[in-house]
């Protein structure tokens, strides 16, 4: 299900290139202060080979797949070949591409892929990724990215979400690896484990968000700091725990990868 082709005139049109916000002519529902906007992250990679989830795009990344959108519709492509060009603008930062990058890394990901480093998944290798997040069009929530509250399995508008499109995504590539970045994601894949949706030793559940807020986190589950400098609110010996699981899970050879 896709809601492009209910947009595809305005964004053709609209003058993006003065926009930090997406266009209010985007909403698609709205609950009081919890506003979802349509923004063209429908397409579905269908070859990938490991899934990365975040909780929900921001303004910027998606203003940036809307011009990349438009450019493919005003050279008369189809709404197909905006959506996949839509895919194709980068989702993370640098910072964050080089922690995720580390951590897949450290547990073995790479080899299990049969790479050299996941960082050719954000180079010469990006056919074999798809991303997604929680909800696949754009949250805000008090005008602010939508961070996991209210619950996405409570929330009418966000749960409509999980249902309709990321449950499609896994479906459709439940033989890929999963990589949920946070724990409101990893909650929502622990839910589909459970559920029978996807076989959770294909879920890599329990690396820190790689956002740099995290940095000190990251640096225990790479094992770069130790431990007994661990500040109060870092849990370092849960994220070691968590590290030494995935890397089990991943030299277990996951099945059929």
């Amino acid at each position: 299900m896709s809601y492009f082709e209910d947009y595809a005139s305005f964004i053709s049109e609209h003058n993006f290139a003065q926009d930090e916000a997406i266009p209010d002519r985007l909403i698609l529902r709205q609950t009081d202060d919890l506003v979802t906007y349509f923004a063209p992250f429908d397409y579905i990679n269908d070859s990938a080979r490991i899934f990365i989830c975040d909780i929900t795009p921001g303004p910027k990344q998606a203003v940036a797949a809307l011009k990349a959108a438009q450019r493919q519709l005003n050279i008369g492509n189809d709404i197909n070949m905006a959506s996949k060009a839509a895919a194709s603008v980068p989702r993370y930062c640098d910072t964050m591409v080089d922690n995720l990058v580390a951590m897949l890394d450290h547990i073995g990901a790479a080899t299990l892929l049969g790479l050299r480093s996941t960082e050719e998944l954000f180079d010469e290798k990006s056919h074999l990724v798809h991303y997604s997040s929680l909800t696949r069009y754009p949250v805000m929530v008090a005008n602010q990215s939508f961070n996991g509250d209210p619950c996405v399995m409570t929330h009418p508008d966000l749960r409509w979400q999980l249902d309709t499109f990321l449950t499609e995504e896994v479906l459709q590539l439940r033989d890929a690896l999963f990589v949920p970045l946070g724990y409101r994601v990893q909650e929502v894949f622990g839910y589909f484990a459970s559920s029978g949706i996807v076989d959770a030793r294909r879920i890599l559940s329990g690396l820190p968000h790689p956002c740099a807020a995290n940095a000190e986190r990251i640096k225990y589950f790479l094992g770069s700091k130790p431990e007994v400098y661990a500040s109060s609110y870092a849990d370092a010996s849960r994220i070691r725990r968590n590290c030494d699981q995935l890397m089990n899970k991943v030299a277990a050879e996951i099945p059929h990868l």
